[in-house]
């Protein structure tokens, strides 16, 4: 967390900032990959939108600094990406889940110049 975000930490239990990041992170990570394989369909430009979260888990409070790790969902399918994502203290240990997070392909129709 930046020095504005420290400032303010021991109010939340979960810091926005946090939460914010993981879900950013995950997000641009497939925008990436996404661009990368340069992927349209019939020149549709695709994006992932967060959709749904089936649980989210609190185990223990968090630090300045850390990781986020998320695997792909059993239940996933090609609309609907879903992941388990784990954010955990610089320790390494799981200091929140949330289970089940889902993101919904959203197809935009290309412009004509």
């Amino acid at each position: 967390l930046s020095s504005l975000c420290d400032q303010n930490m021991e109010l939340f239990t979960l810091h926005p900032s946090i939460l914010d990041g993981a879900l950013q992170s995950l997000i641009g990570l497939f925008a990436a990959l996404s661009s990368a394989k340069k992927e349209k369909k019939n020149d549709k430009n695709v994006l992932q939108l967060p959709f749904a979260l089936e649980e989210l888990k609190f185990h223990k409070s968090f630090s300045k600094n850390g990781y986020f790790v998320a695997k792909k969902n059993t239940q996933a399918n090609a609309k609907n990406r879903r992941y388990d994502i784990q954010i955990l203290n610089e320790h390494q240990e799981v200091c929140l889940e949330l289970l089940g997070f889902s993101m919904r392909e959203y197809t935009i129709e290309a412009q004509s110049k």
